[in-house]
């Protein structure tokens, strides 16, 4: 009787231990439990072709057996997570809505030497919500511009939502670097977004910003290579409600309006009072320099907007601190009017416009190391934006180096 029993208890952890295996089987194998925390078993590399006729949303996203859509990747990664995108052109917005992690974001990228379009059907190519430490580099996006969902459409889009409970920010940590922008509404546009990096990339032919920032603190922004944007909007590289922002090493040519557009002050608030938390805050602590800025039209190529450091109400400075902006270094250069540098203020309302001596009298600082000069660009006709050997932006940024972009770090275009 003994025996028995022992051999049915036996048997019952045989049946049990197979049901469990077999079960563990049939889980998909990238499973990682949807915790995007870093506590699942993500995949380490996913691929994706949309022109590979083994391709399929059901596929396990190995080389020979690849996804079809960047969306089922992006749903399926997770920290240390590598999506690669073989050449071909996507019809698709991708949203991303998981995390990476310190040190293992999840990462979007091109094959090496492979092109890659995102030609989004609706208002953004990326659409990023709540995420940090993600990473999107070497994509070609377009065709992402605003519908009756949403005011403002973007290639890289983080709108965030101020009034979400559960902290409605949109991006943080995370790097764009190295796309192809163009004919979207606007290129990259972060709202309640902090930390990131925004760097070598070529942006051009957008309806409105090149690059917004609004509301979105302790942002870099360099080597990035912008000409005829502001089809719709004559405003270029644009941040408001974003101190601590770095903005250098930019090389941008514009056929009117503003290169760089930054709020020192009130602008946009509909009335919003100082010290309520809509309110618009100063760009303080703030650094301008290394840039070149080239406007064609009527314009100005550096526009500080609203409110400044010599007219702006006091109690900014109670709430918010003084401003402490740098701009140095860059070279600026208005072909219609060259003594229109800087215009204080914003356009259409309230605004002088400063020659670079102007400029120096208003701040401290203000103008350091700065050039008005022709940049002396290859063939600017042609959109050939490198310096020739005899330039003035040669050697002459903060470090030694060129103002403006970096060339040999650009996608091509």
């Amino acid at each position: 009787m003994k025996h028995d029993t022992l051999t049915m208890i036996i048997a019952t952890v045989i049946v049990a231990s197979l049901s469990l295996t077999a079960a563990i089987l049939v889980l998909p194998w990238w499973s990682g439990g949807g915790d995007s925390s870093g506590g699942g078993a993500w995949p380490t590399l996913l691929y994706v072709s949309v022109k590979d006729p083994a391709a399929d949303d059901a596929n396990p996203g190995t080389l020979d057996r690849p996804l079809r859509t960047i969306q089922e990747a992006a749903d399926r990664a997770g920290p240390g997570t590598t999506v690669l995108v073989r050449g071909g052109t996507y019809r698709e917005m991708v949203q991303v809505r998981s995390s990476g992690a310190p040190g293992a974001p999840i990462t979007f990228r091109n094959q090496s030497g492979e092109r890659v379009v995102i030609d989004s059907p609706s208002y953004a190519c990326f659409d990023l919500h709540r995420v940090e430490h993600i990473v999107i580099e070497g994509f070609e996006l377009t065709g992402a511009w605003g519908r009756a969902e949403v005011p403002h459409g973007a290639a890289i889009r983080a709108p965030g939502n101020a009034s979400d409970a559960a902290g409605g920010f949109g991006v943080r940590n995370s790097v764009s670097r190295r796309n192809l922008i163009h004919d979207v509404d606007a290129g990259i546009w972060l709202v309640l977004s902090s930390n990131n990096t925004i760097e070598y990339n070529v942006i051009h032919d957008v309806g409105e910003a090149s690059i917004r920032l609004k509301h979105s603190p302790w942002n870099d922004v360099h080597d990035n290579l912008v000409f005829h944007n502001g089809m719709n909007e004559r405003w270029v590289i644009t941040f408001y409600g974003a101190p601590h922002t770095r903005i250098h090493h930019n090389t941008i040519f514009e056929r009117t309006g503003g290169a760089v557009y930054i709020y020192e002050g009130t602008a946009n608030l509909n009335g919003v009072e100082p010290g309520s938390p809509n309110f618009c805050v100063p760009c303080s602590e703030t650094e301008i320099f290394d840039n070149i800025g080239v406007v064609v039209g009527d314009g100005a190529p550096l526009v500080i907007g609203s409110s400044t450091t010599t007219d702006r109400d006091p109690v900014l400075d109670d709430l918010y601190g003084p401003l402490n902006n740098s701009y140095h270094h860059n070279l600026w250069f208005n072909q219609e009017n060259a003594s229109a540098i800087v215009c204080w203020g914003n356009f259409g309302e309230r605004h002088v416009l400063l020659d670079l001596e102007g400029f120096r009298a208003r701040g401290e600082g203000y103008g350091e190391g700065s050039v008005v000069a022709d940049p002396l660009f290859v063939n600017a006709t042609a959109l050939d934006l490198r310096l020739r050997p005899d330039s003035p932006a040669r050697g002459a940024a903060s470090d030694g180096t060129d103002m403006g972009v970096d060339f040999s770090e650009l996608p091509r275009w």
